[in-house]
């Protein structure tokens, strides 16, 4: 409803929501009157059922947050008590984004002083014994206990510590929010039940039911969830009677492109279901009913990234003409082609004109195209690993046919970690940690085949980096993905920290510690990159772990994608793929200055 006056208030005046947000978005105005203004208007554009308008009015608080935060604290605090969840909800978001940002960078003084007493009263507020805004809705309450952990960040003593048990699972001093199932009826929830439309009931809901089958409907765990959540949604105020007219309009209006994950706008029905999932998944979640393996996952529903990385910076580094003086004939091309060389780029003393090297490629992947459908790839692999191994692998690199199918081992994914969470948090590579949220090296056997019976590899190597493969449906401001940073070891030992929105990271004197940086060259498919670290940094690991480092660059001179689609490939092409012809693969150590 606030929503609605909203909407007839701005057409009265002839504005609307999209052109207030594209003026916010511009403004660099920093009077407090008018900061506090705008994130007060913006927070009631968080009702919409539109997802473009939501992202894009939580970006709008995170910017104007970053100028104020204090300002933008007291709001979150007020919108506690808005009898709408949609809310609170993106207001902690926003504050959430705001703290990730600013939390180590050289501009978050203002952020830092304001973000311990917002941690104490949000836990007053939500997390102790009959605290007033006490929930448990799972984005809700994730976002407060980021904004927690970052205050304790901060300042050790943030939080009482005889408060501290109350913000870890199972929260037993938090009500749930839905009837027991024995005390509902199918009849009584009936009305709530149909605006939960067949994807959602089944894959959704689903989700909550780790031993449910799809479409298993009779699954007696299954229809108690769902009874408690269609009652949850009426006890919010859910009534096919208020809402059926607009979420007609809402389903007429939808385009098959606009309906896509990201840019549509959901029926009221479906935000009432939205907010009872979030509920339910958060108290099953406490209760461990969802699957050891989702315990310590954010749940792959997680709406947006509140941190809303930028896009990586893109830089060119200088190259060599692989394609000049090489074959022209495709098959020629494949089985007699130069192998790139990028030794060049493997330690640099300047990356992207940052000084302050040299710096060491941790990893990278360059694509470069020719003519007649020319193309070669290459991974810059590197690689850490005992000194008593280094002779061994080099020989049975020297060997290998093909270095492709994981045979070196590849970093590890995390796809619903925020990039503002990256390296600090303990939901980067989560799943590697021990159960004190200390990360544990990513160690595996390289060169792992089964040869004469039995699995064999050529000693054992550590992986540096872990790649974060955030999902970009979930929003159209979230779109960024793929993006390499140190292991989550190297950034604990190293202490490294993040800064704004940017993918590179800092040492804890302030110098930049790593440089990540992506690039396209002509028009081939994919984007090429390059993650590097402060040599002295890298050198310092190294030493605490008794190890080598190498790099391992592998790769192939192929074809454009589209001569594999014709299907139509000539024998000598297709006998140079099958034999492995225009593969390249060597190892190459670093002399380390202590050397």
């Amino acid at each position: 409803r606030g929503m609605e006056l909203h909407h007839q208030c701005a057409i009265r005046c002839g504005v609307s929501p999209y052109r207030i947000l594209a003026w916010v978005e511009r403004s660099t105005e920093r009077e407090e009157a008018v900061v506090r203004n705008d994130i007060r208007l913006l927070s009631l554009f968080l009702t919409t059922t539109s997802h473009p308008l939501r992202d894009r009015a939580t970006r709008a608080l995170v910017l104007r947050g970053e100028v104020c935060p204090e300002l933008l604290f007291n709001e979150v605090l007020h919108s506690l008590a808005f009898d709408d969840p949609y809310v609170p909800e993106r207001m902690l978001a926003a504050a959430y984004g705001v703290a990730m940002r600013l939390w180590a960078d050289p501009r978050g003084d203002a952020l830092r002083s304001a973000i311990v007493p917002f941690a104490r009263t949000l836990v007053r507020e939500m997390f102790v014994v009959d605290a007033p805004h006490a929930t448990r809705h799972a984005l809700r309450r994730d976002y407060a206990l980021g904004v927690i952990v970052l205050a304790r960040r901060i300042d050790p003593n943030a939080i009482a510590s005889r408060q501290i048990p109350l913000l870890r699972r199972p929260f037993a001093q938090l009500p749930s929010p839905f009837v027991d199932h024995d005390q509902i009826t199918d009849a009584d929830v009936e009305d709530a039940r149909r605006a939960m439309h067949m994807d959602f009931a089944n894959y959704t809901l689903g989700r909550l039911i780790p031993d449910r089958g799809n479409y298993q409907d009779d699954h007696i765990e299954y229809q108690e969830v769902r009874r408690q959540i269609a009652r949850r949604m009426i006890d919010l105020g859910y009534s096919s009677a208020d809402f059926n007219t607009a979420d007609e309009v809402i389903v007429r209006s939808q385009s098959p492109t606009r309906a896509t994950e990201g840019g549509k706008v959901d029926r009221y029905g479906k935000k009432y279901s939205w907010i009872a999932f979030f509920e339910m998944y958060g108290l099953r979640e406490d209760l461990g009913l969802l699957g050891v393996d989702r315990m310590e996952e954010r749940t792959s529903d997680c709406d947006i990234d509140p941190s809303f990385p930028q896009a990586p910076l893109e830089w060119v580094p200088g190259l060599s003409d692989v394609f000049g003086e090489a074959p022209i004939a495709k098959a020629e091309w494949l089985s007699k082609g130069p192998v790139p060389d990028y030794n060049h780029l493997l330690m640099v003393d300047e990356v992207d004109g940052l000084a302050g090297g040299p710096w060491v490629l941790l990893d990278g992947f360059i694509l470069e195209e020719g003519s007649n459908a020319r193309e070669a790839f290459t991974f810059l692999r590197g690689l850490m690993m005992r000194p008593s191994d280094v002779q061994r692998v080099q020989e049975e690199v020297a060997k290998s046919e093909y270095l492709g199918n994981s045979q070196i081992p590849e970093a590890s994914d995390d796809y619903y970690t925020y990039a503002g969470e990256i390296p600090w948090s303990t939901r980067y590579a989560g799943y590697s940690r021990l159960a004190t949220g200390r990360a544990r090296r990513h160690v595996s056997p390289v060169l792992h085949r089964f040869q004469g019976g039995r699995w064999r590899d050529s000693g054992w190597i550590e992986v540096p980096v872990h790649r974060w493969a955030w999902e970009g449906h979930h929003s159209s401001l979230n779109d960024v993905s793929g993006v390499e940073f140190p292991s989550a070891a190297l950034c604990e030992t190293l202490n490294l920290v993040n800064r704004g929105a940017t993918f590179d990271l800092w040492d804890e004197t302030g110098k930049q510690a790593t440089v990540y940086r992506e690039f396209k060259i002509a028009d081939v498919y994919g984007n090429s990159h390059l993650l590097y670290m402060r040599r002295d940094l890298l050198e310092t690991y190294l030493a605490r772990t008794n190890q080598e480092y190498v790099w391992i660059p592998w790769g192939e001179r192929t074809l454009n994608h589209r001569e594999f689609d014709r299907r139509s490939l000539d024998d000598d092409v297709q006998r140079a793929l099958q034999d492995h012809q225009n593969t390249h693969g060597r190892l190459i150590q670093l002399k380390l200055l202590s050397s």
